[in-house]
């Protein structure tokens, strides 16, 4: 059965369907969704719901897993130093902003 058939039989997004084959999770709508079309696709498909129910929640959790695992590594860095140029940025607008203030204010000082 193909995933056209599947979506027009469950009425579930031909897309989610794919994304949930594919193990690419984070293209997924909520868990709690989730959670409903999983056991649709199995009634489809003539599968126990709670063993496919069981096979996504533990592929979710060691991909969740890896995900923060990557994440408190070598992202700390980099977090860091975007924030480091958010600031720079920002500082830099703002000292641009305070030199045009100043400009405005003494070109509009009566002269004497």
């Amino acid at each position: 059965m193909s995933i056209h058939d599947l979506a027009a039989l469950t009425r579930i997004s031909a897309r989610w369907i794919a994304a949930l084959e594919q193990e690419r999770f984070d293209q997924l709508p909520a868990t709690v969704f989730v959670v409903g079309y999983v056991r649709n696709l199995a009634r489809a498909l003539g599968v126990e719901p709670n063993d496919l129910l069981t096979r996504y929640r533990t592929q979710r959790q060691s991909q969740d897993a890896a995900l923060l695992t990557a994440a408190s590594g070598g992202d700390r860095f980099e977090t860091a130093m975007r924030q480091r140029k958010y600031l720079v940025i920002t500082l830099l607008a703002v000292a641009v902003g305070l030199i045009a203030l100043l400009a405005i204010f003494l070109q509009r000082r009566p002269a004497g």
